[in-house]
């Protein structure tokens, strides 16, 4: 499968290497392509990378996401999967849509591609590492069933075991995991560390 994944830092690079461990074709999207990743995969513009990719993964900080994403163009990102793992915060450490959620935005934004939010309530390092740490949870939110689909399969190839994997159901409840973000940031403090994950049980 081709995916572009927006972004080099700590998610991008971490996800990426799990993908193209995975077999996949990987292209990642950079302002400035001449950096390296460490990742037998290229690294273009944006707009290179997304052309033609079946999957986009906008791995910016959830803050910037929509403005690099309205760089590249609707028409661009059209039909494709697009998966958002952002949490976007104000400089006031305040949600940007405390009333909504940076993925259901991003669907309104993108009205032709397919959005699907998920791994962003885990840290970089677990994204493509699950078996890290005991059993972890990792959440689904989307209109588009077979979009949804797709993505469990990745997370599958990244290693997250279907029992760990839990579909809220439409972009809608996104708000719900993106308002995690407070209690992962307690959490962090607390702990002295971002490496930890929840595990839903019943």
């Amino acid at each position: 499968m081709k995916i572009a994944i927006i972004g080099t830092g700590r998610v991008g690079s971490t996800v990426g290497a799990g993908l193209v461990a995975a077999g996949h074709d990987v292209v990642f999207g950079s302002r400035t392509p001449g950096r390296q990743t460490g990742l037998a995969a290229p690294t273009r513009l944006v707009a290179e990378a997304v052309a033609g990719a079946q999957v986009v993964i906008a791995a910016v900080p959830g803050s910037i996401t929509r403005g690099v994403l309205a760089d590249v163009g609707a028409d661009a990102l059209a039909g494709a999967v697009l998966i958002d793992v952002g949490n976007s915060l104000t400089e006031g450490f305040e949600l940007s849509f405390p009333n909504g959620s940076l993925g259901a935005t991003l669907q309104e934004d993108f009205p032709r591609s397919r959005v699907v939010k998920t791994l962003n309530t885990v840290s970089a390092p677990l994204m493509a590492d699950p078996g890290r740490l005991p059993p972890t949870t990792v959440f689904l939110s989307g209109d588009d069933a077979d979009a949804k689909a797709t993505v469990a399969g990745l997370l599958g190839d990244l290693g997250w075991p279907e029992e760990s994997r839990i579909d809220l159901g439409g972009i809608a409840t996104a708000r719900g995991p993106e308002h995690y973000i407070f209690l992962s940031m307690l959490l962090a403090r607390k702990l002295g560390t971002t490496d930890y994950g929840i595990a839903v049980v019943s």
